[in-house]
């Protein structure tokens, strides 16, 4: 008797005689596939002198193990993936990586396949499609109006797509003072008084739903009082003549 898996081909093949018959249809030295659990098989060997005798053997087929590697991902470059094989006993995955132990993947598509194993030798496969989107690298610069406590930034953040040209980048500005933030992609923003500011600009892409953030801390001036002719470090732009104030 034997136990094969699902799918396997069986080949029967009779010996002590000259020509065989098998039940079920089966001839002799043939491949064929099983399609019932448990099967016996009865071969009626003949010799030369047409006596015959007959024997039986049992074949039990193992259903393939329902293997699943899981449901289709999105993350973001820097993220972490678990693959996770389940309704098997063992599992080899394709990118070498070992079952349930999370890794960083590459960015872009990548298609994990897993052979999960069962505890009959019997094996089925599944595949798992990460996708990895790049996440923005958020840049900003601004610009100090001397005469005021206007602020104008620029948001110079590149665009992050690897997969979809089309993504678009969105801006969230907390300027630090306690007002309300920002979605515009090149805000001016008054401040009520001078001093430093923690400006945090938050970028997320389109693509994935990405983000991530960066603070630069800025010095707003106190507004200045200009006596003659004088290029302020702050704003070369502009030269006053006489006494200027511009809180007056």
């Amino acid at each position: 008797d034997i136990s094969i898996c699902q799918f396997d081909p069986i080949t029967l093949n009779g010996t002590g005689g000259v020509s065989y018959t098998w039940n079920n249809g089966v001839v002799n030295n043939t491949p064929f596939n099983q399609n019932s659990n448990s099967v016996t098989y009865t071969v009626i060997g003949n010799n030369v002198f047409n006596c015959f005798n007959s024997d039986s053997m049992t074949v039990t087929m193992n259903l393939l193990p329902n293997v699943t590697a899981g449901s289709d991902t999105i993350i973001c470059t820097g993220d972490q993936l678990v693959l996770s094989g389940n309704g098997a006993q063992n599992y080899t995955w394709n990118n070498g990586q070992t079952n349930n132990n999370p890794f960083i993947p590459p960015s872009g598509i990548t298609n994990y396949v897993v052979t999960g194993t069962d505890g009959f030798g019997c094996f089925n496969l599944d595949t798992l499609v990460a996708t990895v989107y790049n996440v923005p690298i958020p840049t900003f610069t601004y610009t100090i109006d001397c005469y005021s406590h206007t602020i104008t930034f620029a948001n110079i953040t590149q665009g992050s797509s690897n997969l979809n040209p089309a993504a678009i980048l969105s801006s969230n500005w907390d300027f630090g003072d306690n007002s309300v933030n920002s979605n515009l992609t090149n805000p001016q923003h008054l401040y009520s008084s001078n001093g430093n500011y923690s400006v945090t600009l938050t970028t997320s892409s389109s693509e994935g739903g990405c983000t991530d953030e960066i603070t630069q801390t800025i010095t707003v001036p106190i507004i200045p009082t200009v006596d003659g002719t004088v290029a302020l470090d702050c704003d070369r732009k502009a030269l006053f003549s006489g006494s200027v104030n511009p809180n007056n």
